[in-house]
């Protein structure tokens, strides 16, 4: 294998591996969700949130931060 071929090998490596760390992190935070947890901090999403938002993905205080950063 000469150094271009090498380096194209590492790269490729770097990106699935960057591509397998996004897809572990978005599946725990699905199920982190979809049990009631905050994606963002944690923290037990309130059950009145989840009867009105059943996938809701953040407690209301994240919620509310994230769209206030979203200009919302």
């Amino acid at each position: 294998m000469d150094t271009i071929d090498a380096a194209q090998a590492r790269e490729q490596d770097r990106r699935d591996a960057a591509l397998h760390r996004f897809r572990d992190a978005r599946a725990a935070a699905q199920h982190d969700a979809a049990n009631g947890i905050c994606a963002d901090c944690g923290a037990p999403i309130a059950p009145a949130r989840l009867a009105a938002h059943p996938r809701a993905a953040r407690c209301l205080n994240c919620q509310a931060a994230l769209e206030r950063r979203a200009g919302r």
